[in-house]
């Protein structure tokens, strides 16, 4: 047997149409988050959408900061109006900053994760849906 001119045993042809045939529907892929360009004069940038793959159908916000000096402390944002609602995000930092998000406004509730430096997500999880605030610190270990 060939295929577009390979010769496989008839054994490695079942194989391969077993697959195909067991699966019942072609396998379809989701673009990934896009890269989003920090604003002129920005250090940071997070963007959430209440869709995932970061879809704009459920509505997104920015926030962003161009907190250059490495003595600034810990700012914390409310995510509004996506409160319970975020569904992907993109995080870029053109230095390295921290961020951690939380389940409650105020960086109060539960901690639902932390990054370092970029971060793309394009599914959050049903927990990570419950991200209300996130707080942004640079990273003092370099």
């Amino acid at each position: 047997m060939s295929i577009a001119g390979m010769h496989l045993p008839k054994t490695a042809l079942f194989i391969a149409f077993a697959v195909v045939t067991t699966t019942g529907k072609a396998v379809s892929h989701k673009p990934s988050c896009p890269h989003i360009e920090l604003p002129k004069g920005n250090t940071w940038m997070l963007t959430v959408f209440g869709e995932e793959y970061c879809g704009r159908n459920h509505g997104h916000n920015t926030y962003h900061g161009n907190q250059k000096n490495p003595i600034w402390g810990t700012v914390c944002f409310d995510i509004k109006p996506l409160n319970d609602k975020v569904k992907s995000f993109v995080f870029n930092s053109s230095t390295l900053h921290a961020i951690d998000f939380f389940s409650n406004a105020g960086c109060h509730g539960d901690h639902l994760g932390h990054s370092t430096g970029s971060m793309v997500k394009d599914v959050v999880s049903q927990k990570g849906q419950t991200m209300s605030s996130f707080h942004i610190t640079p990273d003092f270990s370099l």
